[in-house]
């Protein structure tokens, strides 16, 4: 590993790096953390830590013939990134960077120091070709965006070539909902199922899939009639293995919002609490929406569970994820505002709610133009 130390300049730290220089002899390189000095040198060493790995496994001057190929800086990336970000969005980057970055570049041959704009712009014309959706290559543009930021960062690179890449247009997801009659013949289709009270929580109280099967029973206030959402259930792929993610702290924090208990949900929860634990207080930890052996559902099973539940009942096929939208389908004909949705669903942007949902009021046009027509 590279030789380096701390130092302070201005109120800030600074990494002081033993590199090799073009004339083959050892030189300092000084590289700036943006941290203020007060504070913060636990984060500058550890900071100063990656950067020796990281010039160690894949420094080369500019102009050195060859340099580290693309495929290896990612793979280094990604492990650096483990630790920065959530698991659930690191999974993500795995599948990415692993699958399909990294193969395609490997085969290419192309080097930190050598990647042009044009060898992204046709990894992105492949990927169009394969089938991917514009939004699935804007994913993978991101990724590859962060990485070569970063080695802009390190001086590895002396700008971004992602920077300078056309990308397609993202599409609007295509949101289906079931009308109020339809989610009655759900609730119906669903008695007596596992799947009674996610299906439940999802269309009454408009929760992610995650939200759904987070719920606990210390988050249930019967006293007070209030539900808390304050946790998550992933199951994510990482290094090949699928794991139970469990969080407390959300992704946002507009998603942790507080509920009304109304009646009929608070007889939902009164009768699973009677069901698993007679006349028992449940653990606070311990999850409502739980298979046979009193484990918390997985994303899977519900998914797929759904789908078979509106095959079996006949029901139109819609996605699990689409009974949020049914939510605030029926909150918005029901009268609410955009941003009394926007605080229900947990948006983080009233900007998100209006692109999302603004179609649903198009029959309110109807009564500004009678008005206008009176005037």
């Amino acid at each position: 590993m590279l030789s380096g130390h701390l130092t302070v300049k201005n109120g800030y730290w600074y990494a002081i790096l033993m590199v090799k220089g073009e004339n083959g002899y050892a030189k300092q390189k000084w590289i700036a953390l943006h941290l203020k000095e007060k504070g913060n040198k636990r984060k500058a060493e550890e900071m100063l830590l990656e950067l020796r790995q990281t010039y160690h496994d894949e420094y080369n001057p500019i102009n050195d013939a060859g340099g580290v190929l693309f495929a290896s800086y990612l793979k280094t990336w990604l492990k650096r990134m483990e630790h920065k970000v959530a698991p659930s969005t690191y999974s993500g980057y795995q599948s990415i960077v692993l699958d399909s970055i990294c193969p395609y570049f490997d085969a290419k041959g192309c080097t930190l120091g050598t990647l042009h704009a044009r060898d992204l712009q046709e990894y992105y014309d492949s990927l169009l070709q394969r089938g991917l959706s514009a939004n699935s290559v804007r994913r993978h543009h991101a990724n590859i965006h962060k990485a070569l930021r970063e080695a802009v960062q390190l001086d590895l690179i002396p700008y971004n070539p992602a920077e300078r890449v056309t990308l397609p247009s993202a599409s609007k997801p295509v949101n289906d909902c079931y009308s109020l009659e339809e989610a009655k013949q759900l609730l119906k289709a669903a008695e007596g199922t596992k799947l009674e009270l996610p299906i439940f929580f999802a269309l009454f109280y408009g929760l992610r899939r995650s939200e759904v099967l987070g719920l606990r029973w210390g988050a249930v206030g019967f006293t007070q009639d209030t539900m808390n959402i304050n946790h998550t259930v992933h199951f994510n792929s990482i290094d090949g293995k699928y794991q139970l993610i469990e969080r407390d702290q959300l992704k946002r924090n507009a998603s942790a919002r507080r509920f009304p208990l109304v009646d009929v949900a608070k007889d939902y929860l009164l009768a699973e609490k009677q069901r698993r634990y007679g006349g028992m207080e449940p653990d606070p930890d311990d999850y409502i929406c739980v298979d046979e052996q009193d484990q918390v559902l997985r994303p899977n099973y519900v998914t797929q569970g759904f789908k078979k539940l509106l095959r079996k009942s006949e029901l139109r096929e819609i996605r699990f994820h689409d009974l949020r939208h049914t939510s605030a389908n029926l909150l918005i004909t029901s009268g609410l505002s955009m941003v009394q949705v926007q605080h229900w669903l947990g948006h983080s942007s009233i900007s998100t709610t209006i692109d999302m949902y603004s179609h649903l009021t198009y029959e309110d046009k109807f009564d500004c133009m009678d008005t206008l027509k009176k005037t």
